[in-house]
């Protein structure tokens, strides 16, 4: 399975902390958010390939990863133009054949990705998002599931005040390689 790393964006909200690098660079601990990333999608078995998208700075995440040894397949892809989400995923379809992994490269998980990618294709889906509660719903897009688990609905940021649901993306997807073709 292959896992994608989304790393393209400019960090400006985080620019005081970053220092001329790209997000996915930044230091927690003694390790950057992007060997994080990396060391998790090492943990899953089923990862036997590993693309960084990458736009803004993508020299300095080239570099970096060049001084990693794993045993893994791990490159770096670099948009001449963002994308989105959606526009990483299509520039690089041609390699995406099989049930696949996308990661935002600027968050900071622990999980059982192997879990993620059995659960995915026990259900068939087409897509499976990992969801959660978060501490401020009011500037996120919330999703909406039924009581199965299965989405219904996603509500963009604004919301309206009385809306109450507090389940966020945690920007880690199991997708189907059959999705592209809607892209």
């Amino acid at each position: 399975m292959k896992a994608i790393i989304l790393a393209g964006g400019k960090g400006s909200r985080i620019q005081s902390i970053s220092k001329n690098k790209p997000k996915c660079l930044v230091k927690i601990g003694n390790k950057t958010i992007l060997d994080h990333i990396i060391d998790n999608c090492l943990q899953c078995t089923k990862i036997d390939d590993i693309i960084i998208v990458t736009h803004h700075l993508s020299e300095l995440i080239d570099s970096h990863i060049k001084d990693r040894e794993i045993d893994v397949s791990i490159r770096v892809v670099k948009e001449e133009t963002p994308l989105g989400t959606a526009g990483a995923l299509h520039s690089i379809s041609d390699e995406l054949n099989d049930d696949f992994l996308v990661i935002y490269g600027d968050i900071m998980m622990n999980m059982d990705l192997s879990r993620l990618g059995d659960y995915h294709h026990k259900k068939k889906s087409y897509a499976t998002l990992v969801v959660h509660p978060n501490d401020h719903p009011y500037d996120s897009d919330l999703v909406e599931c039924d009581k199965s688990g299965r989405i219904t609905n996603i509500f963009p940021k604004p919301h309206d005040e009385g809306y109450k649901a507090n389940c966020v993306s945690a920007a880690c997807y199991c997708l189907s390689s059959e999705i592209l073709s809607d892209i």
